[in-house]
């Protein structure tokens, strides 16, 4: 229930900043003047009161931050500045910007052929019923200058085909 309550403030300080803001700075100033109202209850004069709160309360341009960078959407933000930076980069420079974006697609597409590929070798079962039952057949080389290359060569479907 906590992840919950923290998406629908994550969501209110997206779409209402200013209101989220506002609405946090209240709340700090209410309960800093609870405290100082708890202070004066026990018996302290009002400079006390307020010194003592603070004390006790935190800095609360501290305690702002912090709750607003568990609020916000500091990786979006980042993402969307760094976006900005790139373009703005690459429009400066359009020679290196044509380069660097053929090599990323020739990047990409050699990635793509290479994968489907292996997908399709590697990955994929064989296209036959029974795979696991599957054998190839060799002929044992009896010639002298066979046996010392490979003793085994493949045997041609000609002799089985009979």
């Amino acid at each position: 229930m906590r992840w919950l309550n923290r998406l629908m403030m994550q969501i209110r300080m997206l779409l209402f900043r200013r209101n989220a803001n506002a609405e946090l700075n209240e709340e700090l100033h209410f309960h800093l003047e609870q405290q100082i109202a708890e202070n004066r209850l026990a018996g302290m004069n009002a400079d006390e009161a307020r010194f003592a709160a603070l004390r006790a309360f935190g800095n609360p341009v501290l305690l702002r931050d912090q709750t607003s960078a568990t609020w916000n959407w500091s990786g979006l933000e980042q993402f969307v500045h760094d976006l900005r930076v790139g373009a703005r980069t690459l429009s400066r420079t359009p020679g290196f910007a044509l380069i660097a974006i053929l090599i990323t697609a020739f990047g990409i597409g050699a990635s793509v052929a290479l994968f489907t590929a292996v997908r399709g070798v590697l990955l994929r079962p064989l296209p036959f019923s029974g795979p696991d039952r599957l054998v190839m057949l060799y002929e044992n080389s009896t010639t002298a200058a066979g046996a010392g290359d490979f003793p085994y060569n493949l045997v041609a479907g000609a002799f089985y085909a009979g």
